[in-house]
This record gives structure tokens, sequence and C-alpha cells, in this order.
């Protein structure tokens, strides 16, 4: 008979009681550490997830990091985490990770999805997503991201 489910299971809740416990500054660090390319969606789900669901909370999170050099804005409602020790100009960032955050449905396609699975013969510095949000084109860290509109049935 295995209990190690059991026991995965109070480990779980242990652990999920000490990230409650933990100043909201700690737990945004921790998400940071998680999260190299984020939404404000995504850190909404993770504060609401443990305890904290203000939106003065998370606006004062992102003001104060972004500030501090510890995020970089790549669009409005997406950011990119500066691991420590890292200067903010230096920070390179995943094209295909980048673009995947875009908007809520991003799909990488094409040429882009072809170079994410190394079938691709050439590197371009230009990703294509598809996705049925409109999104006005963005140049981002020398790299263009495009948006195609989701093909019809």
């Amino acid at each position: 008979m295995k209990k190690l489910p059991v026991i995965q299971l109070r480990l779980q809740i242990i652990i999920e009681n000490i990230e409650h416990d933990l100043p909201i500054e700690m737990r945004f660090r921790r998400f940071l550490k998680q999260h190299p390319v984020f939404t404000v969606n995504e850190l909404d789900i993770y504060l609401e997830q443990t305890g904290s669901s203000n939106r003065n909370t998370r606006n004062s999170l992102l003001r104060h990091h972004k500030k501090a050099g510890r995020i970089i804005p790549i669009r409005r409602g997406v950011y990119a985490t500066v691991p420590w020790g890292i200067d903010s100009e230096r920070l390179v960032l995943d094209p295909y990770l980048v673009a995947s955050k875009l908007t809520e449905d991003a799909v990488l396609a094409y040429h882009t999805a072809m170079e994410f699975h190394g079938r691709a013969y050439t590197v371009h510095w230009r990703s294509v997503y598809v996705s049925a949000k409109p999104s006005s084109p963005l140049d981002f860290q020398s790299h263009e991201y495009r948006r195609a509109p989701v093909p019809p049935p």
C-alpha cells in the first residue's frame, strides 16, 4: 500500500500555507523567478491564488520593480523579468516566448514555428504569431513581432 500520494498532498498543503504567510514582496519575487516573460493577467491570477487580489497592490509592485530595473515593459500588459546581476540593457529574451505572450491566444506560426521546431533553413529576425485578437506590430530588442489573422476554416 502506497502512502506517498497522501504525504505529497500534505506537503503541498504545507507549502501553500507557507506561501500565503510570505510577505507580498517575497511572493512577487518568487513569481518573477518562475516567469521570465509574463502578462498582467498571469500576475493577477498568481496574486489571487496567493491571497492578494487588490489591483492597487499589483500596480504598486509593477511600478516599484520597473523603477528598480527588475522588470521591463515589452508592451502594455506584458513584462520581462530582469534576473539579478544582469543589466536590463544586456538582457536577451527568447523571441518565441515573447511572441507567445503578446496576445492571450497567440500561437507561433509559419516560418517562426518552423524555426522553433528546428525545421527552417534560415533564421529571421521576425516572429509571426496567429491570433484572433488584433494586435499592432512590435519592434523589441532588434526583433520584429507581427500578428497574422487566424486563417478562415
